[in-house]
């Protein structure tokens, strides 16, 4: 697909960190019209460096997600 996520839509949102990966998913980058600001796989390295900062005691929660993440988008 060549158009941002955001422009299969009309409402994307979550809840916690659902919502946090929306923005980051769905939020134009400027430089580059037709792509989200951030990629899935920055995505999954900002949970990675954030993660246990933001989520402290979830953070078993979220190295799961991440290792989901990552195959799911691993080139």
């Amino acid at each position: 697909p060549t158009a941002p996520l955001a422009h299969y839509f009309d409402v994307i949102s979550g809840t916690n960190t659902g919502g946090t990966m929306t923005a980051m998913l769905a939020a134009p980058n400027s430089s580059h019209s037709n792509h989200p600001l951030f990629t899935p796989a920055e995505v999954v390295q900002f949970y990675k460096e954030y993660g246990p900062k933001i989520f402290e005691d979830r953070y078993i929660y979220l190295t799961k997600f991440n290792i989901l993440m990552e195959l799911a988008y691993a080139n």
